[in-house]
């Protein structure tokens, strides 16, 4: 799966377009998917999913953490065990890149202490032909800096103690970049409600 086209690779790379380029910067491209979704912590390919928090009594603006960042967007369905129709969208406030609810007011449930509530939402990107679509800028230039730093580990072009001298130095720079990028979308972990169950 791509972020991006390898035509924005090459690019970077000052690689021409021809079959042989295409593919190995798809390949490079499809390899480092898996990173990017590690280190965004979410799942970048469209889905559904519910997540199951267990609330606390009487905490006031509580963060629930969804278990993926990238909502496709803030319309969730949040429902609390016991009732039958959706809260309404005005008692919480959904951060669609972080993948976080607010919990807005303070929540009493009688004699018990917590109580389950279910979030269902959307997330990540649509594909076509292994190239997902409308994905934002950051994650693009991430993904290209990630799959260059992969590629020049192995170039093809120089000799091999050129390529060991010269590829790992472009590497770890392609790298760098790619991480700088990243570390801008990292999801909040601390002061933060997690789901106890998630059902894709």
């Amino acid at each position: 799966m791509r972020l991006v086209s390898s035509s924005n690779l090459l690019s970077l790379l000052n690689v021409g377009p021809s079959g042989g380029g295409t593919d190995a910067g798809n390949k490079a491209l499809d390899a480092t998917f898996p990173l990017i979704e590690e280190a965004t912590e979410s799942r970048l390919v469209a889905s559904s999913t519910t997540d199951t928090f267990r609330l606390p009594m009487g905490r006031e603006d509580q963060v629930l953490r969804l278990s993926s960042g990238f909502l496709a967007s803030a319309k969730v369905t949040i429902t609390m065990e016991g009732d039958t129709a959706p809260i309404a969208d005005t008692l919480y406030r959904v951060n669609t890149q972080e993948g976080t609810v607010l919990m807005l007011g303070k929540w009493t449930y009688g004699s018990s202490r917590t109580k389950l509530l279910t979030v269902k939402f959307t997330h990540g990107f649509d594909e076509t032909d292994g190239e997902l679509q409308n994905v934002p800028q950051s994650l693009q230039m991430a993904h290209t800096f990630m799959a260059a730093a992969a590629m020049q580990l192995s170039p093809a072009a120089i000799s091999k103690d050129k390529a060991k001298a010269l590829g790992i130095d472009a590497s770890r720079g392609f790298q760098a970049m790619a991480q700088q990028i990243l570390q801008g979308l990292h999801r909040p972990r601390g002061t933060v409600l997690w789901p106890i169950h998630s059902k894709v």
